[in-house]
């Protein structure tokens, strides 16, 4: 029999052959589904939850449940699958050795909640779960014979078997949301030889919202005729979610996708943990959804960060950006001014090679201890990049370290691109923004290259991109400044006097791509200018003539 490991970022589908498929997750999540009439299956295996459709990730796009899932569908449908016979299982989304910042974004609890509602929006039954947790998992899948098992990668098989054990003989409270009287003796008597499940049948969502202080349940169980009926179209006064995301299981006589208007009442009223099933296998589809809460902490959030330089970044963060000085006991002035302009949400952007060492160490050491993400690439070996990142850290009042794939910016952190790895930035939603580290082919003959950010950056949209280009050799970055210029960005070029090396912003100049030239020592104060300026302030035809009176 055939081995295929499918890694991270990988789909794999199989049509009636004798085949493993193995793969090996920590925050990641691995989908397996099954045709059980074709005897055909296929797993993909993601890292991050959600990518917007504008952006073109290219070889990336199985990264990200939102598009690996339906991927991954595609091959079923290909091969002529009926969505009734098609099985699935989730496993993984634990927090595996990714540091309390990675924790804070939870984004293992991102990714099962992604394969959730992609799921339950095609209406495929999920009849094995094991999520969360802090181990991580390998897992093998037959899928001729829809075998699938895993195994703890960090537990004892003692510790596993006494925490099956512990999960098998709680008790559970189940409600039950049904008009039919049939469809509630149905669940009843489905249930009547588990002692441990205590099924509590209400009228309606808004009944669940009053009783669920009173004793929180497990999971809910929704009759699918219930969501046609005038009492559904009434229970957005419901929001059970606002206290605690409810893993619900809609039962009906065959699996069938959840109509659009449906499924978002729905997910606005008990989020986004939403199974389909049947009566045939509710009982391994609700046990799939008790399991989900240990899924239960409220997400972080906006602008939750690390605070890996406890000496310098306070417990007290507060999540709008604003922050008590440590050193000096009071409000700073201008970050107070920083966070109440009203701008959307932005980041800062930074190119250097030649010269850039002391020309960085300049630039942070005027930055305040407030200001919006900043991701540089500069032009260094690979040997060298961590002493520059640690080395910089301690001259600046900001966050300096080497960017981690798939980290969300946040405020007051700088984001060097590791040495030999380009790093560029991809939208996840119109508030976040996630950095990734590739290896890519070089750029210019360098990587990281300084094009390479700045081009990935006019691929968001919504934000306030500030981007400055140091002193170096050659023309890296000049092409694109310019297209970040095109799209709106504010862009600045180091000038010749204090430059090194005046090379790259030559090029950057001559294209017309810089909407003012300084100095390094004036670098700090122009960015932040141009950052607390209002968007309309900086338009194109202003920059511009800005522009020729500097060059």
């Amino acid at each position: 029999m055939n081995d295929v490991q499918v890694r991270s970022g990988e789909c794999h589908f199989v049509f009636r052959e004798s085949t493993w498929l193995h793969a090996v997750v920590g925050t990641c999540v691995t989908v397996c589904i099954w045709d059980q009439e074709n005897q055909s299956g296929g797993m993909c295996h993601y890292r991050l939850p959600v990518v917007t459709e504008a952006i073109a990730l290219g070889d990336h796009t199985h990264d990200y449940g939102t598009c690996a899932i339906p991927h991954l569908l595609k091959k079923f449908k290909h091969t002529s699958s009926n969505p009734e016979n098609l099985r699935a299982w989730v496993i993984g989304g634990g927090q595996v050795h990714d540091g309390e910042y990675m924790q804070s974004q939870q984004i293992g609890d991102r990714n099962v909640i992604v394969a959730l509602e992609t799921l339950a929006r095609f209406g495929i039954p999920i009849v094995g779960l094991s999520v969360g947790g802090n181990s991580g998992r390998q897992i093998r899948f037959n899928p001729k014979l829809g075998d699938v098992d895993f195994r703890y990668v960090d537990d004892s098989p003692n510790a596993a078997e006494h925490r099956g054990l512990a999960q098998d003989y709680s008790p559970r409270w189940v409600y039950v949301v049904s008009a039919r009287q049939t469809f509630n003796a149905s669940i009843e008597k489905a249930f009547s030889h588990d002692p441990s499940i205590h099924i509590h049948v209400l009228p309606d969502l808004e009944s669940v919202d009053r009783y669920f202080f009173h004793q929180a349940p497990h999971a809910l169980i929704i009759d699918a005729q219930y969501l046609d009926s005038p009492l559904y179209s009434a229970a957005s006064s419901a929001r059970i979610a606002e206290q605690h995301p409810l893993p619900t299981v809609v039962v009906a006589d065959s699996v069938m996708p959840l109509p659009d208007d449906q499924y978002l009442t729905l997910a606005q009223t008990v989020g986004h943990r939403i199974l389909v099933s049947t009566h045939q296998h509710l009982s391994k589809v609700l046990a799939a959804a008790i399991r989900l809460n240990s899924l239960s902490a409220p997400m972080p959030v906006k602008g939750a960060h690390l605070a890996s330089n406890a000496e310098r970044i306070t417990e007290t963060a507060m999540w709008n950006g604003r922050k008590f000085d440590e050193e000096q006991g009071e409000r700073n002035q201008d970050e107070m001014h920083l966070n109440q302009t009203g701008r959307p949400d932005g980041v800062v952007l930074v190119g250097s090679s030649t010269g850039g060492v002391d020309a960085l160490e300049v630039l942070l050491s005027q930055f305040p201890s407030n200001m919006p993400p900043i991701c540089i690439a500069q032009h260094i070996p690979e040997d060298y990049s961590l002493a520059l990142v640690q080395r910089l850290n301690t001259k600046s009042r900001l966050t300096v370290k080497e960017a981690v794939d798939g980290e969300i910016l946040a405020h007051n952190c700088v984001y060097f691109a590791p040495g030999n790895h380009h790093i560029k930035l991809v939208q996840l939603s119109h508030d976040k923004v996630v950095v990734r580290t590739t290896q890519d082919p070089p750029i210019n003959s360098f990587r990281p290259s300084v094009d390479y950010l700045f081009d990935s950056a006019t691929k968001i949209h919504g934000w306030h991109l500030v981007a400055a280009l140091l002193t170096g050799m050659g023309s890296d970055g000049a092409n694109g400044l310019h297209r970040l210029k095109q799209h709106g960005a504010f862009t600045l070029v180091q000038d010749e006097k204090s430059c090194v090396v005046y090379g790259m912003g030559r090029v950057a100049n001559a294209l017309g791509a810089a909407c003012k030239t300084v100095s390094i020592q004036d670098m700090a104060t122009a960015i932040l200018d141009a950052y607390q300026s209002p968007v309309s302030a900086l338009s194109c035809d202003n920059r511009d003539e800005l522009s020729k009176e500097l060059r």
